[in-house]
């Protein structure tokens, strides 16, 4: 089972995600900012699309990597764990809050 939860630290927005189940996932998406992804614990197979091109990468505790702006990502669960995805909590160019 996939757990979420979201939270703000200071201009740091962090999203937390549990993966309980081998085979959980996260679907693919996007995102218009870059963010950092850490694992906590667990296994995760990451698959990144930049320009059509699809790179897959196993990540393991203690890993961490960076998603760019667009680039399309899914997450799968190889062995149950926790994960962050963080990324500025204030929209670069007005400053706002990204919600």
């Amino acid at each position: 089972m996939l757990t979420t939860r979201r939270f703000t630290s200071g201009e740091l927005e962090v999203r937390e995600l549990i993966m309980t189940e081998i085979g959980d996932f996260i679907p693919p998406h996007d995102h218009f900012f870059p963010h950092t992804s850490i694992v906590f614990s667990g296994k995760f197979l990451v698959k990144v699309t930049n320009k059509g091109v699809t790179k897959e990468q196993v990540v393991t505790t203690g890993d961490h990597l960076l998603i760019e702006a667009d680039d399309m990502h899914s997450i799968t669960c190889i062995e149950p764990g926790k994960f962050w995805c963080t990324f500025c909590a204030r929209h670069p160019e007005t400053g706002a809050m990204i919600s």
